[in-house]
């Protein structure tokens, strides 16, 4: 799974190295290094149109899928499973057309130690470059609110996962998916709507990655900033 992320680049870093066309910002977006669920994120997604316009925006993390009543489930659709999300009625509208980039810095995951504690990992490059996590959008008309509004329709979205292979299996059993390099234009076109092709397009970021502990700190929501990414010292050795 992913339930922790970094992001730390300012939307200007993200419009260049997206190639963005228009950055649609309700709000700008602080430097955030323990990103949770049902927080504000930024997304790199493709418009649909006569010439497809990719937008850099914020949405919330937890799909609202088009026909809920409510946002209360939207917790539980951070992450989406590969190997259903075309299917599954919760993700299959997003997965046909509506497929997008969350920019990453890398991500957090726990591994269960002796004794029943889990021990946190920053996962990350060994470059430092960034990741392009592949995710899914969706819009939701919210009906409290009136036409015109610049609320009445909620941006979400959710990451995809699948099976974790190699050294991160020993941290956890799933990982996110990331774009594979030069499909970021076929991954975000609306206009793609075969499921075998579109998954073709990514690739899980195991192998792309190093681990390091890291403190507990980043166990709660409420502590951010840098030092959530130094190494822990006095836990296990780095895995890889």
């Amino acid at each position: 799974m992913c339930g922790r992320y970094v992001n730390s680049r300012s939307p200007e870093d993200l419009g260049v190295e997206f190639d963005v066309d228009q950055s649609v910002l309700s709000e700008r977006l602080a430097p955030d290094y323990n990103i949770a669920p049902t927080k504000r994120i930024y997304a790199v997604l493709d418009r649909p149109g006569d010439a497809p316009e990719r937008q850099l925006r914020v949405v919330t993390w937890g799909l609202v899928p088009s026909w809920a009543k409510d946002r209360s489930g939207a917790a539980k659709l951070s992450n989406a499973r590969i190997e259903t999300a075309a299917e599954k009625p919760s993700f299959a509208r997003a997965f046909k057309s509506r497929r997008a980039v969350v920019p990453a810095d890398g991500y957090f995951e726990w591994r269960r130690q002796d004794g029943g504690v889990k021990q946190p990992f920053y996962l990350h490059r060994s470059d430092d470059r960034p990741l392009h996590l592949a995710a899914l959008y969706e819009l939701w008309r919210d009906p409290t609110r009136e036409a015109g509004h610049p609320d009445a329709w909620w941006w979400s979205a959710t990451i995809l996962t699948t099976e974790s292979t190699g050294a991160l299996r020993d941290i956890h059993d799933r990982t996110p998916l990331t774009v594979r390099p030069g499909a970021l234009d076929a991954w975000l076109d609306p206009a793609q709507n075969n499921p075998d092709e579109a998954r073709s397009l990514l690739s899980p970021a195991t192998d792309e990655l190093v681990a390091r502990p890291v403190s507990t700190l980043v166990n709660s929501v409420r502590n951010n900033g840098p030092h959530l990414l130094e190494e822990y010292v006095e836990a296990a050795p780095t895995l890889f």
